[in-house]
Formats: structure tokens, sequence, C-alpha cells
């Protein structure tokens, strides 16, 4: 909650609010959706919030990812409904995503837009001053927009990307989860459709990268105790280090977000710019 990342999409009025948002709503359906066993509720949420999900331009990609993780139980649900229900559902989930269909026959390039991708593929050189870009915002110096993130500072500062390192090496550690698999596959969609699109933005990679890191924090917390299972000043200290690893991380967020960002200048020159004068009328 205080990342900068979700701080900032919290004053947008902008699709960037939905796309994030969209994502963090397909994280939570997943494991609602597996530990739900046998329930009609869960189906229908479902169906309604995938049909909803794929108004949001790019998020198409992570609703498909999503279908084919979860393809074999979504099979077994369905044959284990009624015929009424089944019906039901697909006639729910038609009545939802027909206008969208009939966007798409009326303006094929709509359906780029849903993939996340732009009319027309980047070059060898875009590609790769894209991908330059992109490594140097997370680690080293955010080129922008300003509108969501600090312009020159890293989008994650040292203890988040150790963190996030270990937890993208505890996400291929048995026993896989299909959850872990789905973070894997959006991390890198984001990031493929960021380089090559120009939907997506580096604000939908705030959940994924937050549970990413929540994963290494947590494998640090439990290695440590098993290294000191009995000792209790053994495991107040290892609590105690975690929290201030939480601590110091909000506190860059919120002083980057509060102080920094407001007064720096790429930010004063974006939110001082002249709107275009139909805007005003």
């Amino acid at each position: 909650v205080t990342s900068s990342g979700f701080l900032h999409v919290s004053h947008l009025g902008t699709p960037l609010a939905l796309q994030l948002f969209g994502v963090l709503a397909l994280l939570a359906l997943i494991p609602g959706y597996l530990l739900l066993k046998g329930k009609l509720l869960p189906v229908y949420v479902s169906v309604i919030t995938i049909a909803a999900l794929l108004y949001i331009p790019g998020l198409l990609w992570f609703v498909l990812f999503g279908i084919i993780i979860l393809n074999k139980r979504i099979v077994s649900t369905l044959r284990q409904m009624t015929v009424k229900h089944q019906v039901l559902i697909c006639l729910i989930f038609t009545v939802l995503v027909a206008p969208l269909i009939w966007a798409y026959i009326s303006n094929p390039s709509l359906l780029l837009t849903s993939l996340g991708l732009s009319s027309s593929l980047p070059t060898i050189n875009e590609l790769t001053s894209r991908t330059e870009l992109f490594v140097r915002s997370l680690l080293w110096s955010g080129q922008g927009p300003a509108e969501i993130m600090l312009v020159g500072a890293p989008l994650f500062n040292i203890i988040e990307f150790g963190l996030l390192f270990i937890g993208i090496c505890v996400q291929f550690k048995k026993p896989r989860l299909k959850s872990n698999y789905f973070v894997l596959g959006a991390t890198v969609f984001t990031v493929l459709l960021i380089i090559i699109g120009d939907v997506l933005t580096y604000i939908v990679l705030t959940p994924l990268i937050a549970l990413l890191m929540a994963g290494g924090l947590f494998y640090l917390l439990t290695q440590w105790h098993k290294v000191f299972p009995v000792n209790p000043v053994a495991h107040t200290i290892g609590t105690i280090l975690v929290f201030g690893l939480v601590a110091v991380s909000a506190l860059f967020h919120i002083r980057a977000f509060y102080s920094a960002w407001p007064n720096s200048t790429p930010t004063h020159q974006s939110f001082s710019a002249e709107q275009p004068t139909q805007y005003l009328d």
C-alpha cells in the first residue's frame, strides 16, 4: 500500500488505474477460485470479472494466461454443473462481451489495444532503446512519464531489488503453485508489453513485483526460523529485521511520493502544461 506505484495511481483518473486494479482482481481471483471448490458463486463472479477485464486495454493476455493455467479446473467445474447453470453462464458471458466483439468488428485496431500492442511494431533499434530505458528506470534512474513516477529516481531501491531477486528464485522451488506460474507469467508478459507496445506502463508491474518481493521476504523469515527453531530471542530479532526492512522501504516510497515528487521539475512541467482548448470549453 505504501509503494509509490500504488500512491501514484491513487490520484490518476485514467485507464492506468483500471489496468492496475484489473491485475489485482486477477491476482485475487485465481487463488480464490482454487480454494472455493464446488461453489457456484465463485464461478459466476469469475465469469463477470473476466468479462469486465476484457474491456481494459492490455489485459487480454493476462485473462488468456489465467484461463490456460486453470484450464483443467475450469473444465472440471463446468462438467460438475447442471445444464441450467452452464447455459446461464454462457449467456451471461456472451451478453457482457457482445459490445466488445462488435467494437472489434467495427474497428479492428481496438484488438491491438486490448492486446497491449501499438499499430506498428518497433524496430530493433527502438527495442534496444526501450529495453535499456526499462532496465535503467527499474534500477538506476527513472525517465518518466512524470505522472506515474519520480523522474530521476529508480522504481525500486536496493532492498527491494534484493527481495525481488530472492522472490523470483523462490518461485521456482517446489511445490510450485498455479498462482506462482501466473505471477511469473504475468510479470514476463508485462515486461514484454511495456517494451514492445505503448499501452501498459510500469504501474502494472507494481502488484506483481510486490508479490515477488513478499515471497522473498517470507523465504528469508522462514529460513531464519529454521536456523533458530527454538531460540525466542532469535525469533524476535528475525521479526524485527523483517519489520525494519519493510519500514525502510515504506519510508523510501512515502518520502519519494509526498516530498520529492511534488517538488520535482518534470512533475511541475507535466501538470502545468496547458490543456487543448476543446477541453476548456
